[in-house]
């Protein structure tokens, strides 16, 4: 995407509204998406620019501690910098030469690990 659409998305409601309608139209929010982004075809930004946007899927992860508070990340990119967050970030091809996709769960898990240094051997599941 780029930091024009990238700058409008964050602050105008109108862009935002559009690209949401083309999502709801689509039908393209999936627990298990097919790929990693889907086309919404080309948007009008404002100052007359005609550009190509999708949608990304990405995920995020709750974790508990032991006495059930969630745990936060600090984000380190835009947008949010500096912001507290859940753990999460996109789901990726696992394996790009066979187009095959990692599991929602499973990218979200990769992301909490990536993201908090959290190693799995210390985690339960629940529910």
């Amino acid at each position: 995407m780029t930091s024009a659409i990238k700058d409008h998305m964050l602050c105008d409601p109108a862009l935002q509204q559009e690209i949401m309608r083309r999502i709801t139209v689509a039908s393209i929010c999936a627990s298990q998406p097919v790929h990693p982004a889907d086309p919404l075809g080309s948007i009008d930004i404002p100052g007359g620019r005609q550009v190509s946007a999708y949608l990304r899927h990405a995920v995020d992860a709750v974790l508990l501690d032991e006495v059930g508070k969630v745990v936060l990340i600090t984000r380190r990119n835009n947008p949010g910098i500096g912001l507290d967050a859940l753990p999460g970030g996109f789901i990726d091809l696992k394996h790009e030469a066979a187009s095959i996709m990692e599991q929602a769960a499973e990218a979200a898990l990769r992301e909490a690990r990536e993201e908090t240094g959290i190693g799995a051997d210390n985690w339960q599941q629940r529910g």
